[in-house]
C-alpha cells in the first residue's frame, strides 16, 4: 500500500516543479491525501440540510482545495506551524456526499488531533476500525453524518481522546444522531482522558457497561435517548468531576441509585422518561451547585425530601408525571434563582404558598391534589409566561385581574378546580400577551376581562355559566386568531356565523341551548362538535368542503334531510362520524366506503331506510358501528373489520345469523382484560382531542359510554326479526362483555360454546323460542352480572 501511495504522488505531481512545494508548509503526501479524499466525495446542497437548524452555515469547504496552493491554507485544514503536519480537519457542514471506508486516504493523516465530519451525508458508511489509528486524536465528531452500525472496539485505542460525543455535534468525539447501534463496548473504559462523552440520539441497546465509571475525568455525559435496559450502574458514583449528566429516555429500570453524593460539581442532571421506580434519590439533595434537575415521567414515589438549604443556584426543576405525594416542601418556594417549576401530574397535597422571589417564568402544578385559595402574590411574578393550576381542588373566589400586571403571560390554566373566577373591575383585563386560556369549570358568567386580548389562539370556556350569546366584541376578536375554541356545557342560545374565523380548526359547542340552522363551518377544521343542542334543518353544503375533518359530531339535535354523499371528500381524514339521534332519512351514502380512516360510525336513532351496509366491511379501522333504531332491513352479511362494538338493535333485519359473520369478528376473539395491550395505559377509541360517546343497552339499562374503552366489546342484535339457531361461533368471541339477542325468533338450544365467554357481563336471550336445558357452563361465568332468558 505504501508503494502504491508513493506511485500516486509521483504521477499526480510530476507535472509540477518541486520548487513550488518547497515553499509550502503542508507536506506533499498530505496534500495528495486530501486531494484524493476530495475526488471521492461529491458536493450536494442537501447533504448538510440539518446544519442551519443548529446555528451553523453550510458551505462547500473543499472548493478552496487547489492543489497548487498550500493545503495548510485550505478551508477546514490546520497544520503544525513547525512540521507542517495536518493536526486538525474540520469538514463540518461542507455539503459532502459519498462514502468513507477503510481505504479512504483520510486515514493517511495519522497526526490528526481533531477531526470533525459532522453535518454531511456519508451514508451508508460504517465507522471503520481505522478511526482507532489516530494515536494523537483528542476530538472526534461524526454526528449528523450518516455513519451507522456498531462502534468498533478499536475506538478505545484513542487513549488521548478527551471528548467522545456520539450525538449532535461539537468539538469532541461526536457520533450523535448518527445511526450507530449495538451495545456500548466494555472497552470504552480505556478512554481514560475522556472529559466529554455524548452518545445521544443513537440506537444503543443492552446495559450501560459498568466500565463507564472508569472515565473519571468526565465532566459531561450524555446518553439520551437510546434503548438501554437494566439499571443505572452504581459505578457512575466514581465520576466525581461530572458537571452535566443527561440520561433521559433510555428505558432504564429499577430504583434510582444514590450515586450522586460525591458529584458535587453537577450543574445539570436529567433522568426523565425512564422506567425507574422507588423513592426520590436522597443523594440529589447534596448537589448544591445544581442549575437544572429533571426527574419527570419516572414513576418515583413518596415525598419530595426536605432540604435545609435547598438548591440556591437551581433555575429549572422538573418533577412532573410521577407519583410524588405529600406537601410541596417550603424550600421550593424560597429558591432565589428558580425560573421553571413543573410538578404536574403527581399526588401532591396541601396549599400553594407564596413564592419569595419573582424570577419565575413557568409554574405548572396541574393534576395534583392541592387545595385552598390561589395566592394573590402571583400578581408579583412579572416574568411569568406559563401558569397552570388546573385539575386540583383549589377553591374560593379568584379575581382574574390579579394577572393583569403579568405582561409576559402567554398560557393560563385554571380549569377543573372549585374556583369562581370573576373580574372586580370592568376596565382591568388580562394582558394582550395571553395566547392560551383554559378556564373550564370556573363558574364564569362574563368575559370583560378578555377585552384587551387580541391574539388568543386556544380558549377553553367550557362547563361555565355563560348565558345567551357571546358578546360581539369577543366574537370579533376571536375570528382573527383563535384555532381552538371550546364553549361546551354552557347556556348559550345563539351562535354567530363561523365563516369569518381564519384560524379555527377545533370547535366544541356541545351541550348548550342553541337553536336554528347549523352554522357553516370554516373549511380547514379538523374537529367540529355541536351535539346536544337543538339545531334544525338540513346540513349546510359548506360541510362538504371540510377535507381535513377528523371528528364530526352532530348528534342529539333535530337535523333532517339525507346524509350528503359529499362526506367522501373527507376520505383521508375522517375518523369519527356521529349523527345519532337526529331525523336523517333515506339511504346510507355508499361512498362512505372510501373513508378508510373511519373508526367510529354512529347513525343510531334516525329514520334511515336501507339494507345492511356490507360495504362497511372494507373499512380497515372501523371499531364502533351503531345503527340502532332505524328502518334498516334485509339480511346482514359478512364483516371483515376490527369491530369491537356492533349495535343493530331495533331495526327490521331478517334471516338466519351466519356462523361466518361472527367468525370474522377477529378483534373480539382475543381477551384484553386491562386494555393495556402491549403494556401501554388504558386506550380509548378515537383521537386524543375527543372522547367518543355511545348509548348502549347494558345490563338491562340504557347507558351512555362517554369514553369508549378499547377493552369493551359488545353485540346487540335485539328487537329484529332474526330466526334460526344461535350461532356456535359466538362462543369464540372470548373478549365479549355484552351480548343481546332478545326479541327475535331464534330457536334451538343455547350453544355449549357460550361457556367460553369468560369475561361476559351481560347476556340477554329473552323473548325468543329457545329450547333445551340452561347450560351449566353459564354458572361458571364469574363476570356475568345480568342473565335474562325469559
Amino acid at each position: 500500500m505504501g508503494c502504491l501511495f508513493l506511485l500516486l504522488i509521483v504521477i499526480f505531481w510530476l507535472q509540477y516543479p518541486l520548487v513550488i512545494f518547497s515553499r509550502h508548509l503542508c507536506q506533499l503526501e498530505q496534500n495528495l491525501a486530501l486531494q484524493l479524499l476530495k475526488l471521492k466525495l461529491a458536493i450536494d446542497d442537501y447533504a448538510s440540510a440539518d446544519c442551519e437548524s443548529n446555528d451553523h452555515f453550510p458551505y462547500p469547504k473543499t472548493l478552496s482545495w487547489n492543489k497548487s496552493t498550500d493545503c495548510c491554507t485550505w478551508d477546514g485544514v490546520t497544520c503544525d506551524g513547525v512540521t507542517g503536519r495536518i493536526t486538525e480537519l474540520d469538514l463540518s457542514c461542507s455539503q459532502l456526499h459519498g462514502t468513507i471506508d477503510s481505504n479512504s486516504t483520510l486515514f493517511q493523516l495519522s497526526h490528526l488531533q481533531k477531526l470533525n465530519l459532522a453535518y454531511n451525508d456519508f451514508s451508508p458508511s460504517q465507522i471503520s476500525i481505522k478511526f482507532g489509528w489516530f494515536p494523537s486524536l483528542t476530538h472526534l465528531n461524526l454526528s449528523h453524518s450518516g455513519f451507522s452500525g456498531t462502534i468498533p472496539s478499536q475506538v478505545s485505542y484513542l487513549s488521548k481522546l478527551m471528548s467522545l460525543d456520539l450525538s449532535a455535534g461539537s468539538r469532541e468525539l461526536d457520533l450523535s444522531l448518527s445511526g450507530f447501534s449495538g451495545i456500548i463496548p466494555y472497552s470504552i473504559g480505556h478512554l481514560k482522558s475522556l472529559s466529554f462523552l455524548d452518545l445521544s440520539g443513537c440506537y444503543f441497546s443492552g446495559n450501560i457497561p459498568p466500565t463507564i465509571g472508569d472515565l473519571t475525568k468526565l465532566t459531561t455525559l450524555r446518553l439520551f435517548p437510546n434503548n438501554f435496559s437494566g439499571p443505572l450502574p452504581s459505578t457512575i458514583s466514581n465520576l466525581v468531576q461530572l458537571v452535566e449528566f443527561e440520561i433521559s429516555s433510555t428505558n432504564l429500570t429499577g430504583n434510582i441509585p444514590n450515586i450522586f453524593g460525591n458529584s458535587t460539581n453537577l450543574k445539570s442532571l436529567s433522568l426523565s422518561y425512564n422506567l425507574f421506580t422507588g423513592l426520590f434519590p436522597s443523594s440529589v439533595t447534596n448537589l448544591t451547585k445544581l442549575e437544572s434537575l429533571e426527574i419527570s415521567n419516572c414513576s418515583i414515589t413518596g415525598p419530595i425530601p426536605s432540604i435545609a438549604t435547598g438548591f440556591p443556584n437551581i433555575i429549572l426543576l422538573f418533577l412532573a408525571d410521577n407519583s410524588l405525594s405529600g406537601e410541596i416542601p417550603s424550600w421550593i418556594f424560597d429558591l432565589p434563582s428558580l425560573k421553571y417549576l413543573v410538578l404536574r401530574g403527581n399526588q401532591l397535597t396541601g396549599q400553594l404558598k407564596e413564592f419569595k422571589y419573582n424570577l419565575l417564568e413557568v409554574v405548572d402544578v396541574g393534576e395534583n391534589k392541592l387545595h385552598g385559595p390561589i395566592p394573590t402574590t402571583f400578581s408579583k411574578l412579572m416574568n411569568l409566561t406559563t401558569l397552570d393550576l388546573s385539575t386540583n381542588s383549589l377553591s374560593g373566589s379568584l379575581d382574574i385581574g390579579i394577572f393583569s400586571n403579568c405582561k409576559q403571560l402567554r398560557r393560563l390554566g385554571l380549569s377543573f378546580n372549585n374556583l369562581s373566577v370573576f373580574s372586580s373591575q370592568k376596565d382591568v383585563t388580562l394582558p394582550n400577551s395571553i395566547g392560551s386560556l383554559y378556564v373550564s369549570s370556573c363558574n364564569i358568567r362574563e368575559l370583560n376581562y378578555l377585552r384587551a386580548v387580541k391574539n388568543i389562539g386556544n380558549l377553553d370556556l367550557s362547563n361555565n355559566k355563560m348565558y345567551g350569546k357571546i358578546p360581539d366584541w369577543a366574537w370579533s376578536n376571536w375570528q382573527v386568531s383563535v384555532s381552538y375554541l371550546n364553549l361546551s356545557s354552557n347556556f348559550l342560545t345563539v351562535i354567530d356565523p363561523l365563516h369569518h374565523f381564519k384560524e379555527l380548526v377545533y370547535l366544541d359547542i356541545k351541550s348548550n341551548l342553541i337553536q336554528g340552522q347549523l352554522p357553516a363551518p370554516p373549511p380547514n377544521m379538523f374537529l367540529f362538535i355541536v351535539s346536544n343542542n337543538n339545531f334544525t334543518g338540513k346540513l349546510p353544503s359548506s360541510l362538504c368542503k371540510m377535507s381535513s375533518l377528523v371528528i364530526l359530531d352532530l348528534s342529539n339535535n333535530s337535523l333532517s334531510g339525507i346524509i350528503p354523499k359529499c362526506l367522501v371528500n373527507m376520505s383521508t381524514s375522517l375518523s369519527v362520524l356521529d349523527l345519532h339521534n337526529n331525523h336523517f332519512k333515506g339511504m346510507l351514502p355508499r361512498k362512505l366506503a372510501n373513508c378508510k380512516a373511519l373508526e367510529v360510525v354512529d347513525l343510531a336513532e334516525n329514520l334511515l331506510n336501507d339494507t345492511f351496509p356490507k360495504w362497511l366491511g372494507s373499512l380497515p379501522r372501523l371499531q364502533v358501528l351503531s345503527l340502532r333504531s332505524n328502518g334498516l332491513h334485509g339480511r346482514i352479511t359478512t364483516s371483515r373489520n376490527q369491530l369491537k362494538i356492533l349495535d343493530l338493535s331495533y331495526n327490521d333485519f331478517t334471516g338466519n345469523l351466519s356462523e361466518r359473520f361472527f367468525n370474522n369478528l377477529k378483534s373480539m376473539i382475543i381477551v384484553d382484560r386491562t386494555g393495556t395491550g402491549t403494556g401501554n395505559p388504558l386506550r380509548y377509541i378515537g383521537r386524543i382531542q375527543y372522547h367518543d360517546s355511545l348509548t348502549l343497552a347494558i345490563k338491562g339499562k340504557k347507558i351512555e359510554l362517554v369514553r369508549i374503552l378499547s377493552i369493551f366489546t359488545t353485540i346487540d342484535f335485539s328487537n329484529n326479526k332474526f330466526k334460526g339457531d344461535v350461532p356456535k361461533s359466538i362462543g369464540n368471541l372470548s373478549s365479549l362483555r355484552g351480548l343481546n339477542l332478545a326479541h327475535n325468533s331464534l330457536i334451538g338450544p343455547i350453544p355449549q360454546s357460550f361457556g367460553n365467554l369468560s369475561v361476559l357481563e351481560s347476556l340477554d336471550l329473552s323473548w325468543n323460542q329457545l329450547s333445551g336445558n340452561i347450560l351449566q357452563q353459564l354458572a361458571s361465568l364469574k363476570s356475568l352480572a345480568v342473565l335474562n332468558l325469559s
